[in-house]
């Protein structure tokens, strides 16, 4: 509600410290907070072997809205214009709010019920506790370290294609690329959770993802750019399946939301310096 109420404001707001108060707002309740509980709840829900084809399923899911999001603001935009189109998102959410509050289900109940649940959660470690383990924070600063490269390369992505000689329709075919390839990535880190630790998941695709960015300033062809296009795609389709699932899994599910929301906090000021660094850079 408190999303929707905002994402309203933005349609409302006639200067810029309006729309910097309510954007702030949007981006507080919607991809912070919103995302930190969803995430949450999919990490008491599943456990054990079906914890990361879960996760996997949950991350699909929200690449596939969001491409569809995408593909219906673009339409809509043009013909309604930005208020209407804010209006309308704004109404949207709130309308549907109640309507998944009271569809959304007890993640005990996926256990037998409290005292399962209960039993279940005996070994969960404390905020503190995970926050004095090596593991916490090598997966966060790992997590951090690709939203940091990831937010910058996709501000400036045409700005550093055109550098390499490559004209903006390489920049939308990239981008189609890498979404796809991102799609994959999380199907397969799904299957490949249940084969293998999420430590190891995210070493390969942090390596891959270094790989990547070392040759990039080497690539002159075209299919050179779709070759790495894959590579980044499936590298952030694996790397979003281990942040979505690997808290509950490592340090259970009592705290997992204070656990995660620390975890996010660390990703959403890496994503939020990424740009100011390339622009640095760039300079």
């Amino acid at each position: 509600l408190l999303l929707g109420i905002s994402t309203g404001g933005i349609a409302m707001s006639h200067s810029y410290s309006d729309l910097g108060v309510w954007v702030t707002l949007t981006r507080g309740f919607g991809q912070s907070m919103l995302a930190g509980v969803s995430i949450t709840l999919g990490g008491r829900a599943s456990r054990g072997l079906r914890h990361g084809p879960a996760m996997a399923a949950y991350s699909l899911l929200v690449s596939l809205l969001f491409i569809a999001a995408f593909r219906i603001l673009g339409y809509v935009i043009p013909e309604w214009g930005w208020r209407d189109s804010w209006w309308a998102l704004g109404g949207m959410v709130i309308f549907m709010a109640p309507i998944f509050g009271v569809f959304t289900v007890d993640p005990r109940t996926f256990d037998g019920g409290q005292h399962a649940d209960s039993r279940n959660e005996q070994g969960s470690a404390t905020m503190a506790q995970a926050l004095r383990t090596p593991a916490f924070w090598i997966l966060a600063l790992a997590s951090s370290l690709y939203a940091f490269a990831s937010s910058g390369m996709s501000l400036f992505n045409q700005s550093i294609l055109s550098e390499r000689q490559f004209d903006a329709s390489v920049y939308y075919q990239l981008l189609a690329v890498s979404t796809f390839a991102g799609l994959i990535g999380n199907l397969a880190s799904g299957w490949l959770a249940t084969q293998m630790t999420y430590g190891r998941l995210m070493a390969v695709a942090m390596t891959l993802y270094a790989l990547a960015l070392t040759a990039f300033p080497c690539v002159s062809h075209r299919y050179q750019i779709f070759a790495f296009g894959i590579a980044i795609g499936i590298c952030g389709g694996i790397v979003t399946v281990v942040f979505f699932g690997v808290w509950s899994h490592s340090f259970g599910r009592r705290n997992l939301g204070k656990i995660q929301g620390v975890a996010q906090v660390a990703t959403v000021l890496a994503s939020a310096c990424g740009p100011m660094a390339f622009a640095e850079c760039m300079e």
